[in-house]
């Protein structure tokens, strides 16, 4: 792990063993992608506690640590910027990507959460209360799309895994639905609806089946159709893109309304014909889609 600076904490009355400590991932290239991130944590009654911008020039992770002002209870808001500068001489850099979370201090505890900058959200621009995650725009709500884990040593150590696609406005697959089999991805696996997802390896096409609730390095594949999702009260609804001929994810969602993602040729959004509103209002799912590993069509 590479530390972004030697310490990035803030001095504390409380607890001295009371901190969270982030380790920022991407795929990301440094520094031909990415030269500089931009760091500000905001506590929920105390207000700003961390405002920190460093030129980086060593691939990631890189990794800072928070620690209360007053309260070491405190929710805590933490946005992470990465930019780009054109000429080394520049001091603030272009805007790449940036992730937001919410999270919050545990008395007495070292709080590892790992945030990742997903390069499928280069470019994409959400608004006020909401955050990129695997290229669409979600609400943030307190530690969604984070990995957490209390450790209550000196030496914490952060979760090596990916952040895991729960969010808010996100549907989680329950083991309600008929129980039949659907194919993990490409990667010719068979996983039990409702009781698996499928964790689609996007580089190579590879997949695994993982039980509900587990942590998915990866794409990950939810439902078969909409009877996957909630029961039958949510929508399937998938993402490929056609520049990278890979099927980008596959999840369930409250509503039609929250397949969307970027507005980009280079994406097709899915949908399936079996269920009751598959497609946003205006749209049928009656499009001819270049992934035809689902057998499913395309609104328009």
């Amino acid at each position: 792990m590479k530390w972004l600076l030697p310490t990035l904490m803030v001095l504390s009355a409380c607890s001295s063993e009371t901190a969270i400590l982030v380790e920022i991932d991407s795929t990301l290239g440094v520094p031909a992608e990415v030269d500089q991130l931009d760091i500000v944590a905001v506590g929920a009654n105390s207000g700003g506690m961390l405002v920190s911008s460093s030129v980086i020039d060593a691939p990631f992770p890189h990794s800072f640590s928070i620690r209360p002002k007053n309260d070491d209870s405190e929710e805590v808001t933490i946005t992470v910027t990465a930019r780009k500068r054109g000429d080394v001489s520049m001091t603030v850099g272009a805007l790449v990507t940036e992730r937001t979370v919410v999270t919050r201090f545990v008395p007495g505890e070292v709080l590892s959460i790992r945030v990742v900058l997903d390069s499928a959200c280069v470019g994409v621009s959400c608004g006020a209360g909401e955050t990129c995650v695997g290229g669409m725009c979600v609400a943030v709500v307190p530690d969604a799309g984070t990995d957490a884990a209390v450790d209550s040593g000196v030496d914490a150590s952060i979760d090596s895994s990916v952040d895991s696609a729960v969010d808010s406005g996100i549907v989680t697959p329950t083991d309600s639905g008929p129980g039949e089999a659907f194919s993990c991805a490409s990667s010719g696996l068979t996983c039990s609806a409702g009781a698996e997802l499928c964790c689609h390896q996007r580089a190579d096409g590879t997949g695994s089946c993982l039980a509900v609730g587990e942590t998915c390095v990866g794409q990950p594949v939810e439902c078969a159709d909409a009877s996957d999702c909630g029961g039958g009260t949510g929508v399937c609804c998938a993402r490929y893109s056609t520049s990278t001929g890979n099927l980008q994810d596959v999840r369930c969602a409250a509503s039609a309304s929250g397949c969307s993602g970027p507005s980009s040729q280079t994406y097709e959004f899915l949908c399936d014909p079996a269920a009751a509103s598959p497609c946003p209002t205006g749209q049928a799912c009656t499009g001819t889609a270049s992934y035809t590993a689902l057998s499913w069509r395309t609104c328009e």
